[in-house]
């Protein structure tokens, strides 16, 4: 595994100190057909100052993201003011290979208050994913990079509004155990990776056997999402 040295991306009149965490879901397969606005979320992990969150959607966060597999990541922390960051993803290959530019979204400046997501509803389409180098053994990692911004930004344009985000989510957390509905057993792994220092693994969750197909998704998590950028794919 790749060991993490110190980052930093200079932007215009701003510093970003850029840390990463990785989320990974082992049963991929598992998850196909949860529906459209069902998400898994990984633990809480610290970047930036604040709580953070992986938010990754299956079948696509919205009908407009049908097909696609989409990524996001949320402020779980509470927070004073609005908390302006830089963000991006990428799909992890297992050979240690750069990720291919399909495979990765440029990181960006955006601003989130408590419990908004920001990400790519359009990530990848389901069948280039699971041709990709990047789902093996119905396995996958993705990599979120987040950015401290330090010295003064220009707010992100666009006027986006906030509304809920749309869905249940399941969360993968110590306890209870997870119990995704008509899906075999999932494992979630989430290993931050600070840019100094090196960080520990961290924990790795797995969930029992599923539920019977009746059984209902957990109910939607209390938090919120802004519209999409410019484009109609990245928010």
């Amino acid at each position: 595994m790749a060991s993490a040295g110190a980052a930093a991306v200079t932007t215009s009149a701003s510093e970003v100190s850029v840390s990463s965490h990785l989320f990974t879901v082992r049963g991929y397969g598992n998850t196909k057909g949860i529906g459209v606005g069902v998400s898994i979320e990984s633990p809480a992990f610290d970047a930036a100052g604040h709580r953070w969150s992986v938010v990754f959607y299956p079948d696509g966060e919205s009908q407009d993201a049908s097909g696609q597999i989409s990524v996001f990541v949320r402020l779980v922390s509470e927070a004073s003011d609005d908390v302006t960051v830089l963000y991006g993803f990428s799909l992890v290959d297992p050979t240690g290979a750069a990720p291919a530019e399909e495979a990765s979204k440029a990181p960006k400046v955006s601003t989130f208050s408590c419990g908004e997501a920001r990400g790519v509803g359009c990530f990848m389409e389901q069948e280039t994913f699971e041709a990709s180098p990047y789902l093996q053994d119905n396995c996958f990692t993705i990599k979120c990079v987040i950015g401290a911004v330090k010295g003064p930004v220009g707010r992100p344009r666009g006027g986006a509004r906030r509304r809920p985000l749309a869905g249940p989510a399941w969360t993968a957390v110590p306890s209870p155990p997870l119990s995704p509905p008509r899906c075999r057993p999932l494992v979630f792994s989430s290993l931050p990776i600070q840019t100094r220092p090196f960080s520990s693994p961290g924990q790795t969750l797995t969930p029992p056997a599923a539920a019977s197909s009746s059984t209902r998704p957990p109910a939607a998590a209390s938090h919120r999402r802004r519209d999409r950028d410019a484009g109609g794919r990245t928010r």
